[in-house]
């Protein structure tokens, strides 16, 4: 019925399941224990070194090194130690062991297909390697991540896991940590179909790997290009590979890697029609793979032994295979083993005509490749849908799927994939040939159209040594030349097809699977006869020593009889002696006794004594020490004050002077309190002509900062008015905000620093009293007399209007825009206001209204300055200047307790 859909081992790079050792605890090791070095530790040796090891660290790495030794062989052990090392680091707080301890934990569990437990394990050691810094462990477990979300399908967000892990390894110069990520990236890109990338990654990985004389990364590297030959069809270089990588895995005793091989160079035999050499391959890996539990590799070797039944046409056996296989598929959530589970058992339903369920099956690996990307997948059941309709007779629809497969077989540069529809396509044109009942044009071009796409298939077919495809390709074209009536060539591609069929024949795939099942029970046998002798020999050993205690026993008794009777005699005749010594005795000891009390007391008043003097001459010490850093930072903190002081000079002297601004202002008051010595507010007016040009800005910070950027805004204003003579305000904002975005190189660019001001400016006619006024942000308030006493609501409009008794607060708000770089830069808005004799003009920044304090320490707000700007408008200028700085400072000074300035504070109040 067409091509199977074997499942290829895509073998992750084994060291990215080692723990990367503290290297001080290596050292250790080398110093005290000179046999314990690598992976060549044995496990008695390690065990040894437990017993003896005094610190924590040490004993949490010879965990994880005895958890190592067990994990090709007892995956409980392994997990056993793994914990211990865990306990130990969470109640000792060794961040980096336990860090490890989680992550190898997790990859056991992932390896025994309880995928529930493996993202808790990966996430909680990430965690702990970020808290601690580690940026070793962390590119580790993205490593870890990566490949779970890898298996599970998720492939863009296992390449993102992947370029973290590559960042940090380039960053930390992590050769080891580079060639992991290499491949790892390599792997995501061959599952893609892009195998010249996944090329020019893996060959960086094997490179590292040669330069660090890694076999294991080396061995895996080979392994992964030989697969990525392998997709290409070049079957040479591929099985040159694989047997380089198997060298290496049997010389470093991995089981696991062994049983990846032995599939790979059975999936090459396959393809090339050797079956009898292929079965024999794929049993070899599953009798590995069967001692270690390892579901996700048995589940592999399930559906490739399918596949060898399937083309034997056993349809009966393959499917019992293919069930097999996707039971466990599902139980370890393997979306892409289940998607060729699915191509293969729609395969057998196709074999026997249930095309329905073939097309279900098919359906269902369809979506399944079209979710992951995988576009060999995809373009296998476009070929197998296409063949189902051949069967049935829908030429055109079989037609259209087999250029859909045909296109992807194409851009993948998938040799065997591109043979497959070749056939397929030139079966399909002598089936198109032999419908039309005419020997007509269209049944010629028919048939030369399969002799073209025949003629490709089996040229390509000898190119790759692809026997089984050679095969059909030869019977297609027999048929062609049969149907032109070119018998010579039909005779010619029959020998092929009789020749090509006489060496697929081989023996029974029953016959090796029996011969395995056989080894397989031998082998069972032959560890009990095994276990019976060791047992025996434990019995002997036991009895020998059995005698050799007895002996010991009786030599001990003899011994210890001789002994005492020598120890009875000596004791009688020490008797007398000691108890004439134990009067001298007593007499001395009480002598000594006083002599050493009294030694003792002068020891004791000496050593008081030397501790006073020590403790005199540190507080002395420490005391001149303080002093010295007190005398520094108050002579710092002098000269700063006094710099800043200085600067407040400056500022001052640009400022206008009380009496410049009462000469060209009349009755006014300007409330200025910086929060600091220097302030980021300023104020600013002049008079050119007839006009009365009047400012105040509120620059970004305060103190220092904000006042190089008033600075900055004062002198710009009078170069826009005073020199350029330009009275309108929304003019002077205009010209003002190119200059600042000039003077501080503000562009568009992201990143760009957007300090500027906040400013209200008007202009005053001193003929007409007509007002215009401009504002970045900032509004300008005006007090009128009137007699209604009503509210407007604010969001009616962009003027605000306040009634109170005699008095009308009117507010021009400013453009929502700064005088800075800002996303949205429009021209500013000028206003033109009539004003009578009497009325007050406002100008405040927020510094006032920001204030907190007050009973409840809350912020003064806007509401509370317009209703006492209402209430005072009425006084004397220089009486609001006094209400407006009193309020202001017994605001925040309520309860007692006196609230830090928050910002700088100006107000600017002048009456027309």
């Amino acid at each position: 019925m067409g091509s199977e859909k074997p499942k290829k081992t895509l073998t992750w790079f084994m060291h990215t399941m080692k723990s990367i050792r503290n290297i001080t605890f290596v050292c250790i090791l080398v110093c005290t224990f000179s046999a314990l070095q690598g992976q060549s530790i044995k496990l008695d040796s390690l065990l040894k070194a437990l017993k003896k090891a005094a610190h924590d660290s040490v004993r949490c790495d010879l965990y994880l090194d005895i958890g190592d030794v067990y994990l090709s062989e007892n995956s409980d052990s392994a997990l056993y130690y793994y914990n211990k090392c865990l306990t130990l680091a969470e109640s000792k707080k060794i961040y980096k062991k336990q860090a490890v301890s989680l992550r190898l934990i997790g990859s056991l569990y992932a390896d025994l297909g309880e995928y529930d437990k493996v993202m808790d394990y990966y996430l909680k050691s990430l965690a702990i390697n970020e808290k601690s810094g580690d940026k070793t462990g962390m590119g580790r477990c993205y490593n870890y991540i990566g490949n779970f979300l890898s298996y599970q399908g998720n492939y863009d967000e296992a390449m993102e896991y992947y370029i973290k892990s590559l960042k940090i390894s380039e960053e930390l110069n992590d050769k080891t940590g580079l060639s992991i990520a290499y491949n790892n990236i390599s792997l995501i890109y061959a599952d893609k179909g892009s195998y010249d990338t996944a090329m020019q990654y893996i060959l960086k990985s094997l490179q590292i790997d040669e330069e660090l004389g890694d076999k294991e990364g080396m061995s895996s590297s080979y392994l992964n290009i030989g697969l990525l030959y392998s997709y290409m069809s070049e079957y040479d270089k591929a099985m040159e590979h694989y047997l380089k990588a198997l060298e290496i895995k049997e010389d470093i005793g991995d089981k696991s890697g062994i049983s990846d091989c032995y599939t790979n160079i059975g999936l090459i035999y396959d393809d090339q029609g050797n079956f009898d050499k292929a079965i024999e391959y794929y049993l070899k890996s599953l009798k590995i793979d069967e001692q270690l539990g390892d579901k996700d590799a048995i589940s592999d070797c399930y559906l490739n032994i399918g596949v060898i039944y399937a083309n034997q046409d056993n349809c009966n056996k393959a499917l019992e295979y293919y069930l097999k296989s996707i039971k466990i598929k599902e139980e370890l959530g393997d979306r892409e083993g289940i998607s060729d589970c699915y191509s293969n058992i729609g395969n057998i339903h196709a074999n026997k005509g249930n095309y329905a369920k073939a097309i279900e099956y098919y359906q269902k690996s369809l979506e399944i490749d079209d979710e992951l990307g995988n576009k060999a997948g995809l373009s296998d059941c476009y070929s197998n849908i296409g063949r189902v309709h051949a069967d049935q007779g829908n030429l055109d629809k079989a037609m259209e799927y087999y250029h859909k497969a045909l296109y992807i077989k194409e851009e993948l540069e998938d040799k065997k994939g591109k043979i497959l529809v070749y056939k397929d396509i030139a079966s399909l044109h002598v089936a198109y040939a032999r419908k039309v009942t005419v020997k007509s044009s269209a049944w010629n071009r028919h048939l030369n159209e399969a002799l073209q796409y025949g003629h490709k298939a089996i040229e390509m077919a000898r190119d790759i040594n692809a026997v089984p495809f050679e095969n059909e390709a030869a019977r297609i074209l027999k048929e062609a030349y049969r149907e032109l009536g070119n018998y010579k060539k039909a005779l010619e591609y029959a020998d092929v097809y009789i020749a090509t069929g006489d060496s697929l024949k081989s023996m029974s795939i029953a016959d090796a699977e029996a011969k395995f099942n056989t080894e397989k029970k031998q082998l069972e046998i032959d560890n009990l006869n095994k276990e019976k002798e060791l047992q025996q020999s434990e019995i002997l050993r036991q009895q020998e020593i059995g005698k050799r205690q007895r002996m010991i026993i009786f030599f001990f008794i003899t011994g210890v009889i001789l002994i005492t009777s020598f120890a009875a005699f000596v004791v009688q005749r020490l008797r007398i002696s000691r108890k004439q010594k134990r009067i001298i005795e007593k007499q001395k000891a009480l002598v000594d006794e006083k002599n050493i009390l009294l030694r003792e007391q002068n020891e004791e008043i000496r050593s008081q004594r030397d501790e006073i003097e020590n403790q005199r001459d540190e507080i002395a010490t420490q005391r001149d020490m303080v002093t010295e850093q007190r005398d520094n930072i108050e002579k710092q903190k002098l000269q700063i004050t006094d710099s800043i002081n200085y600067a407040k000079r400056i500022q001052q002297a640009v400022l206008p002077a009380s009496a410049h601004t009462g000469s060209i202002m009349g009755e006014h008051f300007i409330l200025f309190k910086p929060k600091d010595i220097v302030s980021g507010d300023f104020y600013w007016a002049t008079k050119i002509k007839h006009w009365l040009i009047i400012g105040l800005a509120d620059c970004t910070g305060h103190g220092v900062p904000g006042a190089f950027m008033s600075m900055l805004g004062i002198s710009f204003l009078n170069e826009i008015v005073s020199k350029k003579e330009v009275t309108r305000p929304d003019e002077i904002l205009n010209q003002l905000r190119t200059s600042i975005m000039e003077a501080l190189q503000q562009t568009s660019q992201e990143g760009d620093q957007k300090d500027g001001m906040d400013i209200a400016l008007c202009s005053i006619n001193t003929h007409t009293r007509t007002l215009q006024f401009a504002g970045a942000f900032n509004s300008l308030y005006i007090m009128k007399r009137g007699s209604i006493t009503n509210n407007k609501d604010e969001a009616a409009g962009n003027n605000i209007s306040i009634y109170e008794s005699s008095f009308q607060l009117d507010e021009i708000k400013g453009d929502k825009m700064p005088i800075a770089i800002y996303e949205n830069m429009t021209p500013f808005t000028n206003h033109a206001i009539k004003l009578n004799k009497g009325d007050c003009i406002y100008m405040a920044s927020d510094g006032y209204e920001d204030q907190f304090g007050g009973p409840d320490n809350k912020k003064f707000k806007i509401k509370q300055l317009r209703e006492l700007l209402v209430n005072i408008a009425g006084k004397p200028m220089r009486e609001q200047n006094e209400i407006l700085d009193r309020t202001f400072e017994n605001w925040r000074s309520a309860n007692g307790i006196i609230y830090e300035q928050v910002d700088d504070v100006t107000i600017l109040g002048m009456r027309i």
